[in-house]
């Protein structure tokens, strides 16, 4: 693996059997990963007197009973996460927008769910102001860790070698700075900033 990058791991530490082979087939990032990216659009459903009232940060209103109309603004977008109170009329646009062939599409429920996941991720984002990129070896900052998942970052300075190895559960990662080159199953992966993939479980790269 070559690495001029800040990475940002999430490894998932539960080993749930079905969870690992719906990662493997979909690679659909998480909500969280979704959220790290800068083109994600964020669409409020609500009705323009509720976004008014309080909105996720970046956000933007088409509320539900115009969405049919205005599906195409958000047609050809990376990722669209939608939100409303209680995650029912998210969950109304969802479909809505599946019909019409827009995908990448995620129920982010309610407000304050964005709004802890945005402030998780600020944390996290901060770091590569902090780190030190060394060229012969990996600077490894770990940010949080439970019985479920675990968040790490990874460091190299350009050029620099990260040993082959394996991920033994669902893992994702994310280029907080700068760009990666690895090569998985005979495939050569190239990721620039805030780029996502999902990672196979023990799959050698």
């Amino acid at each position: 693996m070559r690495i001029a990058a800040l990475i940002l791991g999430f490894l998932l530490c539960t080993s749930c059997s079905a969870q690992t082979k719906q990662a493997n087939a979909t690679q659909v990032p998480s909500l969280e990963t979704v959220l790290t990216n800068p083109e994600t659009v964020i669409v409020d459903v609500r009705v323009p007197e509720q976004f008014q009232k309080e909105a996720a940060k970046g956000a933007i209103n088409i509320p539900l009973a115009e969405l049919p109309k205005r599906a195409n603004e958000l047609r050809g977008k990376k990722n669209i996460v939608l939100y409303c109170n209680t995650g029912r009329q998210a969950g109304m646009a969802l479909d809505i927008l599946k019909k019409e062939g827009i995908n990448n599409v995620y129920n982010a429920i309610n407000v304050a769910n964005i709004r802890s996941l945005q402030h998780k991720n600020s944390a996290m984002i901060n770091l590569k102001n902090e780190i030190t990129f060394n060229t012969d070896k990996p600077s490894v900052y770990h940010i949080r860790k439970n019985d479920k998942i675990r968040y790490f970052a990874v460091a190299l300075g350009k050029d620099a070698l990260l040993k082959k190895h394996t991920a033994p559960v669902p893992s994702t990662l994310v280029v907080l700075k700068g760009e990666i080159s690895f090569v998985m199953e005979s495939e050569t992966i190239h990721l620039k900033e805030m780029d996502v993939y999902e990672i196979p479980v023990n799959v050698e790269h």
